[in-house]
C-alpha cells in the first residue's frame, strides 16, 4: 500500500485526488477505459501524462462526453486491445 497517510487512518472521499496522484506516479502504466470530462480521472490522467507514465485510452464516440478522446489527442496512446497496452509497455511482443 501506497499512502501519505498514517496506517490506521481511514481517509475520505475528498482524498482520493492525492491517491490517485501517488499511483499515477508510481505506475508504468495507466489504463482509463471511460471517463466523463470533469472527473476526477481527468486529474489522474493529467499527472501521468506529465508524469512518466504511459496513458492508455480507450476511444469513445464523439458524442459522448469523454476524456478519453481528450486525452488521446493530448498524447495518451490509443488502447484498442491489452496487445497494444502490453507491446507499449515492453511486456509482449
Amino acid at each position: 500500500m501506497l499512502s501519505e497517510y498514517p496506517n490506521n487512518y481511514s481517509g475520505n472521499g475528498g482524498e482520493f485526488l492525492m491517491r490517485n496522484r501517488l499511483i499515477a506516479g508510481a505506475s508504468k502504466g495507466l489504463v482509463v477505459i471511460a471517463a466523463k470530462k470533469i472527473s476526477g480521472t481527468v486529474n489522474t490522467i493529467n499527472w501521468a501524462l506529465n508524469g512518466r507514465t504511459e496513458v492508455f485510452c480507450c476511444p469513445a464516440p464523439i458524442t459522448e462526453d469523454s476524456a478519453c478522446n481528450e486525452a488521446i489527442r493530448d498524447g495518451a496512446k490509443l488502447a484498442l486491445s491489452g496487445q497494444d497496452i502490453l507491446e507499449t509497455l515492453g511486456i509482449c511482443k
